[in-house]
């Protein structure tokens, strides 16, 4: 980009953030309750949301450790993580949890509270769980090692490894409430990484392959909801939505924002944060997307008056409440914080 234009792109993108660029589907406005953090802990990173559950990460002066907030309170969960190693929460549905515990030379996953101990040998993750307790997650999760990995689902004797038609490497997006799980497929490899990117769903032993939204040849699934819609993201690009046996839908994007898509619910509203060239100076903003594929911001849906900034979104369950993490600038305070629509308040 030319340097001459850089103060018009700035002047062009802070119109366009201010405001969002269509409504959601219903002219709803979410209450906010800052959750806080633990006792002796420095910050509280909530990682997703299950009727009125948040799940996610501690972090203290000497370590980090799994915490679930629960009725203003919190409660460690999880294996207790030893010297250099960190333990969080990822996801949780029903009251069922799954997270990992990351080491400098290892990474395995756990689930709460019928945990059955390391499933695996190999360095491996949880990524899902539904309302059964099923959970789904990937073998080998190292960066950059694309063709090395594989999806699997947990069973008592250990991992079923799944691998979509085509594919020569596989990894985990989530498990809806009926079993189904979503996969990203990868082929094309070379030794680090794959050209060829799809998204399919195991549905009662079947293989569903998402539709190609547009040409582009890579494409990632991100979230599933527990009645098995998948959102995803087309590359670096567009994201979109699919419920199975339809058409995929593609979904819009504020300008000069790149998205980051993080939860689905059985409505269709999708969650995530649209980031912004730091250049540029503009600071992370929550979104959603409601009917019709729509964005808007999350904080321009907050009740009057309030001071909350949303920041980032990272889960939604299907009350539509959304674990998210947000500023106030009149009192500082920075951290995780709940949405709730007027249903649940």
């Amino acid at each position: 980009m030319k340097r001459s234009l850089v103060p018009l792109v700035a002047v062009v993108l802070a119109a366009g953030c201010n405001r969002s660029p269509s409504g959601p589907v219903r002219p709803e406005t979410y209450g906010v309750e800052f959750l806080g953090t633990p006792a002796g802990a420095t910050a509280f990173i909530p990682a997703d949301v299950d009727t009125g559950v948040v799940v996610g990460r501690a972090d203290f002066p000497a370590r980090s450790r799994a915490v679930q907030w629960r009725d203003g309170s919190f409660t460690a969960i999880g294996p207790e993580p030893g010297a250099g190693c960190l333990s969080e929460a990822l996801a949780t549905s029903n009251f069922y949890v799954v997270g990992i515990v990351r080491c400098a030379q290892d990474v395995y996953g756990w689930s709460y509270p019928d945990d059955l101990g390391r499933a695996d040998a190999r360095p491996y993750e949880f990524r899902d769980v539904n309302a059964s307790g099923v959970v789904v997650g990937t073998v080998n999760p190292a960066p950059f090692l694309e063709p090395r990995r594989r999806a699997f689902v947990r069973e008592r004797g250990g991992l079923r490894e799944l691998l979509p038609p085509g594919a020569t490497a596989s990894e985990a997006v989530g498990v809806a409430n009926d079993g189904s799980v979503a996969v990203n497929a990868f082929s094309a490899c070379t030794e680090l990484v794959c050209a060829e990117r799809r998204v399919f769903l195991l549905r009662e032993g079947e293989w569903l392959e998402v539709p190609r939204p547009g040409v582009s040849p890579r494409r990632r699934g991100h979230a599933v909801s527990s009645d098995a819609r998948v959102a995803g993201k087309v590359d670096e690009g567009e994201p979109f939505l699919w419920r199975p046996r339809t058409r995929v839908r593609a979904l819009s994007v504020i300008p000069g924002t790149r998205v980051e898509v993080r939860g689905v619910n059985r409505q269709g509203l999708v969650v995530g944060t649209a980031r912004t060239d730091l250049s540029l100076g503009r600071p992370d903003r929550a979104v959603a997307w409601g009917g019709g594929g729509r964005q808007y911001l999350l904080t321009e849906r907050l009740q009057p008056g309030s001071p909350w900034q949303v920041e980032e979104a990272v889960g939604i369950d299907d009350q539509g409440e959304i674990a998210a993490i947000g500023t106030d600038p009149g009192t500082g305070r920075r951290g995780a914080i709940l949405l709730t629509p007027p249903a649940r308040q």
